[in-house]
């Protein structure tokens, strides 16, 4: 087949009406939930039927699927989200994508491993490696038990589908270092990895790779409270360390070079909301907003027919 459609979904958030504090406020967020959520069928129902040119064959999931990487989140998921979806749009389960976000760790396994310093110019941040890799998959064991066939390795993979083969999607992800708030300027996502991972790839393939956090600086709306008022704010974050974007510590390639030079898009999320597809290097970027949030009343998604 010469054409494909992507949906792109992200921010799942399952499991978090069960962590919200007081049965009010959890009963208010599964019923918001499950509105949304049924919403988000309906129109892929409209879709299939109106527009079955666009009916989705492949879905990439940006990360969070879970709320706090319980394995109950990934159960949810399971349960209320991913049997559905491949009953509405009649695919295989190996058609649906995902790679892991902040919500997707293990905070109690992590929360007293020192980080690296932020932005430090020096030689004592080490580059993740695909071994690295296999040590930290422990921070999201309930992730890998139940999306990745308990193989660690599939946390970060080349894949590509057989009715495709001119495609690959590669998984990556930028969320081995979160910890507490605030992540910025403290994450990497591996250049070791992908250049491991693309020794596989074929140089003349569509090049899909997906990861959490958006690799450059980018504005994101955040919320705050002071006494009885809130407002909302638009700042610029950059969530990458910075011995993944500067080459002065690496050379002439880091890990965002690297990225924005090998892929054909760029798939995202992490900051719930609408952005415009956007060219960086070589590649389209496409951040995805939330399909669901305790403060996101409506989803976002996306096709993608390439």
């Amino acid at each position: 087949m010469d054409e494909v459609v992507i949906l792109h979904i992200s921010d799942l958030h399952f499991g978090i009406s069960e962590v919200s504090t007081g049965n009010r406020r959890q009963e208010y967020v599964r019923d918001r939930q499950e509105e949304t959520l049924n919403g988000f069928f309906d129109t892929l129902k409209n879709l299939s039927i109106k527009e079955p040119n666009w009916k989705p064959q492949i879905v990439v999931i940006s990360g969070d699927i879970g709320w706090q990487g319980g394995k109950e989140d990934y159960e949810q998921y399971r349960k209320d989200f991913l049997s559905k979806l491949i009953d509405i749009l009649e695919i295989e389960e190996e058609n649906i994508i995902t790679c892991p976000g902040n919500h997707d760790i293990m905070r109690g396994r992590v929360e007293r491993i020192n980080r690296h310093p932020k932005d430090a110019i020096d030689q004592g941040v080490p580059e993740l490696t695909k071994e690295e890799m296999k040590a930290e998959a422990d921070f999201f064991q309930n992730y890998v038990e139940t999306l990745c066939n308990n193989d660690p390795e599939k946390i970060c993979q080349a894949i590509s589908l057989k009715n495709w083969p001119w495609i690959t999607f590669m998984t990556l992800n930028s969320a081995w270092d979160c910890r507490k708030d605030p992540d910025e300027g403290r994450l990497r996502v591996g250049l070791k990895i992908m250049e491991a991972l693309m020794r596989d790839v074929p140089s003349e393939n569509c090049l899909v790779t997906i990861f959490h956090h958006p690799h450059t600086r980018i504005q994101d709306v955040i919320e705050k409270s002071s006494g009885n008022h809130t407002e909302f704010v638009k700042v610029d974050r950059q969530w990458l360390h910075v011995s993944e974007r500067e080459p002065v510590i690496t050379g002439d390639r880091t890990f965002s070079s690297f990225v924005e030079e090998k892929s054909t898009y760029i798939l995202n999320g992490h900051i719930h909301q609408e952005k415009s597809p956007e060219v960086i290097g070589k590649a389209i970027r496409l951040v995805s907003g939330t399909v669901y949030s305790d403060d996101t009343p409506r989803f976002h998604c996306r096709l993608l027919k390439i």
